[in-house]
């Protein structure tokens, strides 16, 4: 049975924020999430009357990346703790960069609703499962070839030399952390110009109403720059017309591994990013995770079962503690 409303919102707090007592919260909504904004704040004071929290409303925007108001990115800046709900993620965005430089802890809690707060993806142990994303971002930090192949077919190549990774257990444990239960993932900036191959995306592609697939997504990739068979029609539409916009919003900008075991594909953002063995491309703007491409949008493309070479080694992040 999956948890309760209430149990998701009060897991953030307890195990995923973990702030102090006596701390400045800001919580950033928009009209679709104002609700679970207002409950989130009765929890969070019912737990501490003393805890500082501001509330910052948005408007509704569905492309993750783009930079909040210019009030917001100020509010940002002076806050100790960033819940952010808005329906379009800020964590690619030049604003949640500079909060988190200077020791704002960052909740990035994009296209939230009552049903991802009752998913069992929030069964998971962020904490412990802290320790083996960390483990994977050692491997990641030391790397300079990535490999990944799978059964369906594809073969991409990623150079990553110099790189180093972001370990994102969906919990925060240090001043700076960026987190996003139920997301519980690992991820790099591949070098832009650098990545080659194809890719059969045969899980989701979180963007409007595309979701979960029902058939593969191929994606091809020359020199950093992808082009996606897809239909050409609604939010495949849209989809394409986005990444075709300029060149940096079809370079392939991050690649990242889900390690969440209760997470589920479904065509929710953070619980398919997160998917246990899955790997995921973040297609444009990866400045804000250690590369150096600057877009107006990412989005992401999630496949199940990738096989990972490391410099022409076998590496399976999956079994590494046994």
């Amino acid at each position: 049975m999956n948890i309760n409303y209430k149990e998701g919102l009060e897991k953030i707090y307890n195990n995923c924020l973990q702030c102090p007592k006596d701390s400045n919260i800001l919580i950033i909504f928009d009209v679709t999430t104002e609700k679970i904004a207002l409950d989130l704040y009765k929890i969070i004071h019912n737990k501490n009357a003393n805890n500082n929290i501001f509330l910052q409303k948005e408007q509704k925007n569905y492309t993750h990346g783009k930079e909040p108001t210019n009030k917001t990115a100020e509010i940002m800046s002076r806050s100790n703790y960033i819940i952010c709900l808005t329906q379009g993620s800020l964590c690619h965005t030049k604003a949640r960069l500079e909060s988190t430089k200077v020791g704002a802890s960052f909740l990035s809690l994009p296209n939230y609703s009552e049903a991802v707060l009752k998913s069992e993806a929030f069964k998971a142990d962020f904490i412990k499962l802290a320790d083996l994303c960390d483990q994977v971002k050692s491997i990641l930090d030391e790397a300079k070839n990535i490999q990944i192949v799978t059964q369906k077919g594809t073969d991409i190549e990623f150079l990553v030399e110099g790189r180093k990774a972001n370990s994102a257990p969906g919990c925060i444990r240090h001043p700076g952390d960026l987190g996003s239960p139920p997301d519980i993932e690992v991820n790099i900036a591949p070098i832009e110009r650098k990545t080659n191959g194809i890719i059969k995306v045969d899980g989701s592609i979180p963007f409007r109403n595309i979701g979960k697939l029902n058939k593969n997504v191929d994606i091809r990739v020359e020199d950093g720059a992808c082009s996606i068979n897809i239909l050409k029609k609604g939010d495949y539409q849209i989809l394409n017309e986005l990444i075709a916009k300029d060149k940096s919003s079809s370079i392939i900008g991050e690649l990242g591994f889900g390690f969440n075991p209760h997470a589920q594909l479904c065509g929710r953002m953070l619980e398919d990013e997160g998917t246990y063995k899955t790997f995921h491309v973040g297609v444009g703007s990866n400045s804000t995770i250690g590369g150096n491409n600057t877009a107006n949008s990412h989005i992401d493309f999630v496949t199940k079962n990738p096989i990972v070479y490391i410099d022409g080694k076998e590496i399976d992040f999956w079994n590494l503690n046994q």
